[in-house]
């Protein structure tokens, strides 16, 4: 389950919780797409700290939709415990030309301050 906030700007605070399907994911694209749209660019703070597991077809959405749009993410800060954080990370920098970078969960703040940083 995706959980989604606007912050200023260009800048989403995305919490994802539980399993995530490929329903979860496919009901994120339009707020995604509909922000990109808006703003050219955007800003995304994934907290990953509550997510338990990923469909395979969820990673296949979400890719084909990092490919398409790779030119769109100014920053990504991404949030989870060292469980996620090589599989998150790997996964999503070669996918966004902007810049990503991982937060440890006590860092969330952190995180929300650097995604907000002007690049």
């Amino acid at each position: 389950m995706y959980s989604v906030k606007h912050l200023p700007e260009n800048v989403l605070d995305v919490t994802v919780a539980g399993e995530i399907t490929a329903e979860d994911y496919e009901s994120l694209v339009p707020r995604l797409e509909s922000e990109i749209e808006q703003h050219d660019k955007i800003r995304v703070l994934w907290d990953m700290s509550e997510m338990e597991s990923v469909e395979p077809r969820a990673i296949w959405e979400d890719l084909k939709f990092d490919v398409e749009h790779r030119a769109d993410y100014e920053r990504v800060a991404i949030v989870g415990d060292k469980r996620w954080h090589d599989w998150a990370t790997q996964l999503f920098k070669p996918l966004a030309e902007g810049a990503v970078r991982y937060f440890d969960v006590g860092q969330r703040d952190e995180a929300a301050a650097w995604v907000r940083e002007k690049a």
